[in-house]
């Protein structure tokens, strides 16, 4: 861009040139776009899922390994989906 060099990851230069192949109706990289359009949805509902994690969400071993401080997590006070507070 402008005449300046721009870092991606390989995964995004990989994903740029299956998309730029698929664009004239190469059905092979068509389906693979479609399947990493399906992976990173997938990728992004579970990283949504594991922000709203409950103690009752955790095993026994994961909590354990919180209480001992060996797992450290991301605690959110935001609401959860589902509107309720996590009370």
């Amino acid at each position: 861009m402008n005449g300046k060099e721009t870092v991606i990851k390989k995964r995004e230069g990989v994903a740029k040139q299956l998309v730029n192949k698929s664009l004239p109706r190469h059905l092979a990289s068509t389906r693979m776009v479609h399947v990493l359009q399906q992976q990173e949805l997938e990728r992004a509902a579970e990283l949504q899922r594991l922000k709203y994690r409950t103690a009752d969400d955790f095993s026994d071993d994961e909590l354990a390994a919180i209480a001992c401080g060996d797992l450290k997590i991301q605690l959110y006070k935001e609401s959860t989906p589902d509107g309720k507070d996590g009370k």
